[in-house]
């Protein structure tokens, strides 16, 4: 049984990295700046995502063997953020992701 909260929380995480991904591609971290959309990479974003779908699987995987609900997020969370953190590990930019910043007002104000 999936709640809102199960699919709300990890949604949140996916869609970080979408953005971390993105805020990357512009800023030309990933090689040439992308001129298309088609041209992004997003390497963490689908990493998350294909963790979520693991974890969801694995989630309904559970309920079936035991015939009990299971906590999903006991799934989703693990999933999520430990496909993300190897990744970043691997590819150097386990720093970067754990000094992202969303918050636009605060980068203008170390512009200033």
């Amino acid at each position: 049984m999936l709640g809102l909260g199960d699919i709300v929380l990890p949604g949140i995480f996916v869609s970080l990295c979408l953005k971390f991904d993105i805020d990357r591609s512009i800023a030309g971290k990933y090689g040439e700046k992308p001129k298309k959309l088609s041209e992004f990479k997003l390497t963490y974003f689908m990493t998350c995502w294909i963790g979520y779908i693991l974890g969801i699987c694995e989630t309904f995987a559970a309920l079936y063997i035991f015939d009990h609900a299971q906590p999903a997020l006991l799934f989703l969370v693990p999933m999520c953020t430990l496909s993300v953190a190897l990744v970043a590990f691997i590819k150097g930019d386990f720093k970067d992701l754990l000094e992202f910043d969303n918050d636009k007002k605060k980068e203008n104000e170390r512009k200033d």
